[in-house]
C-alpha cells in the first residue's frame, strides 16, 4: 500500500510462474518527478491501481492513461465517532495540528501561523497532538520545542504527544491547521 512496497513488488513479482496479481493502494501525490516516474513505471505491473482520492488519482496519471485499471476508493469515516458538533467553544482559540511529527508536514510552519496570528489574536493557543518518527522526528520535534520556547509564542504551545482519543482532540479545537505541501 505504499509506493516503496510498489516498486520492491513490482520487481519481485516479475517473471513468477504462474504470474501473480498485484494491487498497489496509492495513499500520497508522487514527491518528486523521478519517484514519480518509477512508480507509473511500476504501475504497469498491477492489476489494479486503488487511489484514496481523485486528487491522487489525478497525480498519479498525470493527464497520461494508466496502463492498469484505476479506481477511487475514498476512506469511510466513522460518523458515530465523528459526528458534528457545531461551533466549538474553545477557550482559549486553539489551533489544532494532528499528526506525525514529521518534516513534510511542515509542522515549522504550524508555529509562525500561531505567531503571526497572534499578533491579532493575543490569546491563541496552538497543539501539536502526534508522535515524532525515527531520530529526524526526534530532532525535528527538539527543534520545534526550542523555537516554541521563544517569546512570541512561549506559553502558547502544547505537545501533546500521541493521542488515541483523536474525536476529544478535535473537538477542543477551534480549528485544525495542515500545513503539508502536498498531502
Amino acid at each position: 500500500w505504499s509506493m516503496r512496497a510498489l516498486l520492491s513488488s513490482a520487481g519481485a513479482l516479475r517473471g513468477l510462474k504462474p504470474p501473480r496479481p498485484l494491487v498497489f493502494q496509492h495513499n500520497d501525490l508522487l514527491p518528486s518527478p523521478l519517484v514519480g516516474r518509477a512508480v507509473r513505471a511500476a504501475t504497469k505491473r498491477a492489476e489494479l491501481v486503488v487511489a484514496l482520492s481523485q486528487a491522487i488519482a489525478d497525480d498519479l496519471v498525470d493527464g497520461r492513461p494508466l496502463d492498469t485499471r484505476l479506481e477511487v476508493v475514498r476512506p469511510g469515516v466513522d460518523l458515530d465517532r465523528f459526528r458534528p458538533t457545531g461551533p466549538p467553544q474553545a477557550n482559549p482559540p486553539t489551533a489544532l495540528v494532528l499528526g506525525a511529527i514529521v518534516d513534510w508536514k511542515r509542522p515549522d510552519l504550524a508555529l509562525e501561523i500561531a505567531a503571526r496570528a497572534a499578533e491579532s489574536i493575543p490569546e491563541l493557543r496552538l497543539r501539536f497532538a502526534g508522535a515524532p518518527i525515527g531520530d529526524a522526528g526526534e530532532r525535528l520535534l527538539a527543534d520545534l520545542r526550542r523555537r516554541a520556547a521563544q517569546p512570541d509564542l512561549d506559553g502558547r504551545v502544547d505537545f501533546l504527544g500521541p493521542v488515541t482519543d483523536v474525536p476529544k482532540a478535535l473537538a477542543g479545537a477551534t480549528c485544525l491547521l495542515h500545513c503539508s505541501d502536498r498531502e
